[in-house]
């Protein structure tokens, strides 16, 4: 008996399967992406909320007690030495709260990255982190001409925080190095050490924070479309690329 319809040939069948998966698979990690955006937006959102919440609430109660203390100090006259001690040493005190305030607002979501841009705000955020762990880091420029959108000098931003916190916990080095550069419709931004370096195999296996904080770098990077890669050796230092479309 003779059929009308064909039967689908096997190697058809496949083919038809492979690309149907490939099909779905694609449209995951597009969905995926669009997830992992969405997050991101979400949290450095509720950064800046928190932030200007603290400055709010805080900041400016600090400021006005710290200038009530300096009043009350001039105003002492021939009152013992120890009041005095007391006092300046309350005033301190608060000093140091107001500082520690402001450095957690400022990790929190830098207004230097708002107001100024990606480099102004990698450069003051490095003479920071130099000031408070006595490693050496410079950030250097080229080929850069104008500002990224906004969500994409936030992920570069963030990146080279989390690398350099990983730096400074794990590898010891003498001096780090950040560097951006614009190459072909794309920007490059590169953290490099002369840490203690490792290796990379181990750490994909591996669990902690290094691994952790690798993974919170990758996904940053390809939430705005861009790669991330990185290089190390034990004994080596260690170079973390972020390439992303400029």
């Amino acid at each position: 008996m003779l059929h009308n319809r064909r039967e689908a040939h096997p190697a058809h069948r496949v083919r038809s399967a492979s690309d149907m998966t490939k099909t779905t698979l694609q449209a995951s990690a597009e969905e995926l992406e669009a997830l992992s955006r969405r997050l991101v937006a979400a949290q450095e959102s509720e950064r800046q909320r928190f932030s200007r919440a603290l400055h709010d609430l805080f900041g400016q109660n600090l400021t006005a007690l710290g200038i009530n203390l300096d009043i009350v100090r001039s105003q002492l006259g021939g009152t013992t030495e120890a009041l005095k001690a007391r006092l300046d040493n309350s005033i301190a005190l608060l000093e140091a709260t107001s500082a520690a305030l402001e450095s957690l607002m400022s990790e929190l979501r830098p207004p230097m990255l708002d107001d100024y841009g990606l480099l102004p705000a990698l450069e003051w955020y490095g003479e920071a982190f130099s000031r408070r762990t006595g490693i050496e880091t410079r950030v250097t420029a080229e080929g850069r001409d104008g500002r990224l959108p906004v969500e994409r000098e936030i992920a570069l931003f963030r990146v080279a925080q989390e690398a350099l916190a990983n730096a400074a916990r794990h590898a010891q080095p003498r001096r780090i190095d950040i560097s951006l550069r614009r190459v072909d419709g794309y920007t490059l931004m590169s953290v490099a050490d002369d840490g203690a370096g490792f290796d990379l195999a181990r750490l994909a296996s591996g669990r902690g924070t290094s691994r952790f904080g690798m993974l919170s770098m990758r996904e940053r990077a390809q939430a705005i479309g861009g790669r991330l890669e990185v290089e190390s050796a034990p004994g080596c230092g260690t170079r973390i690329t972020v390439e992303v479309p400029a």
